[in-house]
């Protein structure tokens, strides 16, 4: 591991998940660690009202407990015919302790009287950095499909076998995992962050790619915990910057500096509470 190179944990368990994040951020100088990396052996449960709160209870709660930035994210299938969910409860859709395959057989179920034309769908996702001193920043992606009748292709994982791109012509699941980062929420998410991580304002420009280049990252390197820090820090997030107009318009960045909030809120009390239990 090179001493020059940024260490990052990346907040999931998924595995396909992690191979995703380390194959689009290859060209960026981060190591990039998994949960077992850094003696984290569970997350927090994701109890928050958004893609945002529950992608920072994971980031926030490992950037802590690591002392290292800490990278997490949160996606869900949005289906016009059931009203815009799963949503943000697509990873439990159907109950706790199903696999990814029950949950898709679930959703299939739901929606077996709904004709070709009225299977639209949108995999949204956002991606949050933190750090263990209260820094917080989140990039966005989505991406526009069907849900298809069936399950297509071994690749993937989750609602990849059934979500048809229109961008590929194919499922995500059928996809190469480079076809499937150009275009997937979650590869516009990153890549919304790739080109924040290049530049110091976020906006990608290979023509700077020396020094500044990296600004943007390491301005986010651990700082120390204090009162103000920390999981006590992520009560009100006060908007830094506008959107950081990266090329795609799918995929969005917006930077954050956190302070402290006179009441807690949801988030706060969650990782404060689970950092305190485990």
């Amino acid at each position: 591991m090179s001493a020059k190179r940024l260490r990052v944990v990346v907040a999931t368990s998924n595995e396909g998940k992690l191979r995703e994040f380390r194959e689009a951020l290859s060209r960026l100088e981060l190591d990039l660690l998994g949960l077992a990396d850094v003696g984290i052996d569970r997350l927090p449960e994701e109890t928050g009202a958004s893609y945002e709160e529950n992608a920072l209870l994971k980031a926030g709660f490992v950037a802590l407990r690591s002392g290292l930035p800490a990278l997490a994210d949160d996606s869900g299938i949005e289906v016009d015919a059931l009203d815009g969910k799963p949503g943000v409860f697509s990873a439990r859709f159907g109950g706790e302790g199903l696999t990814d395959g029950e949950r898709v057989a679930h959703l299939l179920d739901q929606l077996k009287d709904v004709p070709p034309k009225a299977r639209g769908a949108t995999f949204r996702c956002v991606i949050v950095l933190a750090t263990p001193g209260g820094e917080v920043a989140t990039f966005e992606g989505e991406a526009r499909g069907e849900v298809t009748f069936g399950p297509r292709g071994e690749n993937g994982f989750g609602y990849d076998p059934v979500f048809f791109s229109r961008d590929l012509g194919k499922t995500l699941a059928e996809a190469t995992l480079a076809e499937k980062r150009a275009v997937s929420h979650r590869g516009r998410a990153l890549k919304a962050f790739l080109d924040w991580a290049r530049t110091p304002r976020g906006q990608a420009d290979d023509r700077r790619a020396g020094a500044e280049a990296r600004g943007g990252l390491r301005a986010l390197r651990p700082a120390r915990s204090g009162p103000n820090g920390g999981a006590a820090a992520a009560g009100r997030a006060v908007r830094r910057g506008a959107a950081a107009g990266v090329a795609d318009p799918r995929a969005r960045a917006q930077t954050w500096i956190v302070t402290r909030a006179p009441s807690p809120s949801r988030c706060t009390e969650s990782v404060n509470r689970m950092t305190r239990d485990w």
